[in-house]
């Protein structure tokens, strides 16, 4: 006996594991695979053909038997498809998001326990481009709040590779803590990449993040008051000879005054341009924030941020040497306008050449007054102010010979007559004095305390 049933609609048993589209990714892609092929099978045949089946001896046991078998076979394949729906739920949950290992790192991070991200949120995140402290680091700081609040309440489309398409899905778990969270991770990310230490994840927590959130925003704030309060400049220099007051007055202005890049001007003029290695340096934030800025700051030609800062430095050099005696050396670096370079071109110029003449002329005074002054000095003092102009010229390359300081020696005038003419005779017989300052120093100076008890 044939007897004909109609064959079950197109996908009843894939609508009992359809996804919705919110939970969409904990399908497992082997039952999305299964679904489509009974999809194309039923297809194939259509929807109203009918099979028809041989029935041998009693129709009705024939027909009881198939119906339990279908059953225990649905019933294996539901247990099948709940088992592998809670391993794929269980590999889920311990994803790492991301392709290169910075970004699966940065996945394990956030799923840690300061910021406890959800694998969905950490989703959204991702996509949204929170990938890595790099990526994070070029973020506003404004608009984290911004973005945190949209994946939070109206969602985001990620793609799912399980069903090849995009999906609308919320960040659950994530909520307004995080977004200070983000703004103090970014804001330590900044600082790290500004003074060039590497941010070992096991060292942040949560008071790390307020404090690099907070020295941000009172950067923010100072900023802000500097610009509307405009900091005096260092004075015009108009006379080389006072060329040490102003450099203390510019240096100190560029200790005092932040640039751009957050840090102290003074970054820019600091001898060293790479930083020590972080082995060999003090502990970050010693001996103060500011001092760790001026030491450690990068240089960094291709960021805005330093050329800015260095071309405000060359403009303080300019407003301070303009119209005066050395801005050629200012001027130099019109072009370019690099700060820097102009800083230590002057700075040559004023302990290089222009100090030796300065002291040179001052080391010549010393002696010319020496001369004129001498009967009002003491033999002592004399001795005193001749030698610290022989020092000078030493030191600056214009040492004066042996015989040209024994020439200065006997310039003195003593107010005993009987002294100085035992000196001027000794002198006149033994003319190997007239070439050796010490022994002639010496002699004088034996004779001068002899002479002076006996007067006594």
């Amino acid at each position: 006996m044939v007897r004909k049933r109609k064959a079950p609609p197109a996908g009843d048993e894939a609508a009992d594991n359809e996804p919705t589209a919110v939970n969409e990714t904990a399908v497992p892609t082997r039952l999305v695979a299964r679904a489509r092929v009974q999809q194309q099978q039923q297809q194939q045949e259509g929807p109203h053909e009918v099979a028809q089946e041989v029935v041998q001896n009693d129709p009705q046991e024939g027909g009881n038997e198939n119906n339990q078998q279908q059953q225990h076979h649905h019933q294996q394949q539901q247990q099948q498809d709940q088992d592998d729906g809670i391993l794929y739920a269980k590999a889920r949950a311990n994803a790492v998001i991301g392709d290169t290992p910075e970004e699966q790192q940065f996945s394990r991070f956030l799923a840690g326990p300061l910021f406890h991200c959800t694998v969905m949120a950490r989703r959204v995140l991702y996509h949204n481009g929170f990938r890595s402290l790099q990526e994070l680091r070029n973020m506003s700081h404004s608009s984290i709040p911004e973005v945190i609040n949209q994946m939070i309440t109206t969602g985001y489309y990620v793609p799912n590779l399980s069903t090849c398409r995009y999906e609308k899905v919320y960040a659950i778990g994530l909520s307004l803590r995080h977004s200070t969270l983000f703004q103090g991770l970014r804001a330590l990310a900044y600082h790290s990449w500004r003074i060039q230490r590497t941010v070992r994840y096991s060292m942040v927590t949560q008071q790390v993040l307020t404090e690099a959130l907070n020295d941000y925003l009172s950067y923010e704030k100072g900023a802000t008051q500097a610009k509307a309060k405009d900091k005096a400049e260092p004075n015009k220099l108009t006379n080389e000879s006072r060329f040490q007051q102003h450099l203390e007055q510019l240096d100190h202005y560029l200790r005092n005054t932040r640039g751009h890049f957050g840090a102290p001007l003074a970054y820019i003029t600091r001898p060293d341009v790479h930083p020590p290695p972080e082995r060999d340096d003090l502990a970050p934030g010693l001996p103060t924030k500011n001092n760790e800025l001026i030491r450690r700051t990068r240089h960094d030609p291709t960021a805005t941020e330093f050329v800015e800062d260095n071309t405000k430095v060359w403009d303080v050099l300019h407003n301070m040497t303009v119209g005066g005696p050395v801005y050629v050396w200012v001027d130099t670096y019109r072009t370019s306008r690099d700060g820097r370079a102009a800083y230590f071109a002057l700075k040559s110029y004023f302990y290089g050449t222009l100090e030796e003449h300065l002291m040179c002329e001052k080391a010549d005074r010393i002696l010319w007054r020496s001369k004129q002054e001498n009967l009002s000095l003491s033999f002592d003092k004399f001795l005193c102010k001749i030698q610290f102009a022989f020092n000078i010229k030493e030191k600056y390359g214009s040492p004066l010979t042996d015989m040209m300081k024994v020439q200065i020696l006997r310039q003195h005038r003593f107010q005993n007559d009987r002294l100085q003419f035992e000196i001027s005779h000794h002198f006149n017989t033994d003319k190997s004095l007239s070439t050796n300052y010490d022994e002639a120093r010496n002699y004088v100076r034996r004779t001068y305390t002899i002479l002076s008890r006996k007067s006594l």
